[in-house]
């Protein structure tokens, strides 16, 4: 269901908190990810993500080793925009 999903409730969340969705960023491999990338700025998937995903996402990590995950979540905590 499309009031059901990782998007939904991204958005939510934002809202609560009063965080433009311009400053939100999605990290995903499965399609039900998808859905989080057409609410946040800017998307990643893992090189190992299913295809779908890697073409909705702006962005593929090179490899899936969790610690290119936590290099670009170091990379954008740093980010100042």
């Amino acid at each position: 269901s499309r009031e059901v999903s990782k998007g939904a409730a991204l958005q939510t969340v934002a809202k609560q908190l009063e965080i433009d969705t311009d400053e939100l960023f999605a990290i995903g491999d499965s399609e039900n990810d998808i859905s989080m990338f057409e609410v946040a700025s800017e998307s990643y998937a893992p090189a190992n993500a299913q295809g779908p995903v890697k073409t909705a996402a702006d962005h593929v990590l090179q490899n899936d080793a969790p610690q290119s995950t936590v290099d670009l979540l170091f990379k954008l905590s740093s980010y100042s925009g």
